[in-house]
């Protein structure tokens, strides 16, 4: 069993009918995205890019201060993230792309398989509150 009760047995078996291995691990700050990718990553040998790391030196003050994004504020940044998955036949993507439209952009064709993983409240706040030098502010969740 691996980190946070998931397993990556079969992951080969459950993601042969794709050409290429897309994943796009989405869901909110917290919800595990960073430590399912890493570990995807390692069991599959395919690269992994935490979508936080393509944030914008602006975009991330926001988020430390509390302030949501915008669509705005997001669109050159799902763009950064949509290069990467066409430029790398095999890669897993980490952000959040909750929204529908988001997710358009990211589905740079039609072998993107999007991960949806999510929590309870609670869990996510425990997990962010015991985050370390982390940008992003728990008082955003909820």
């Amino acid at each position: 069993m691996g980190r946070n009760g998931f397993t990556f047995t079969n992951v080969y078996a459950e993601l042969e009918w794709f050409e290429y291995m897309r994943i796009v691990l989405l869901g909110v700050s917290g919800s595990g995205k960073t430590a399912i990718g890493k570990g995807l990553s390692e069991s599959l040998k395919i690269p992994f890019f935490d979508g936080d790391d393509y944030h914008s030196a602006s975009n991330k003050e926001k988020m430390q201060s509390g302030i949501p994004l915008t669509d705005a504020d997001r669109w050159p940044w799902l763009q950064t993230l949509a290069d990467l998955l066409h430029d790398h036949r095999d890669c897993i993507v980490a952000c959040s792309a909750l929204k529908e439209s988001y997710r358009n952009i990211l589905k740079i064709s039609s072998d993107v398989l999007f991960v949806y993983l999510k929590g309870d409240e609670t869990l996510i706040r425990k997990r962010l509150e015991g985050r370390k030098g982390h940008f992003f502010n728990p008082v955003s969740v909820g």
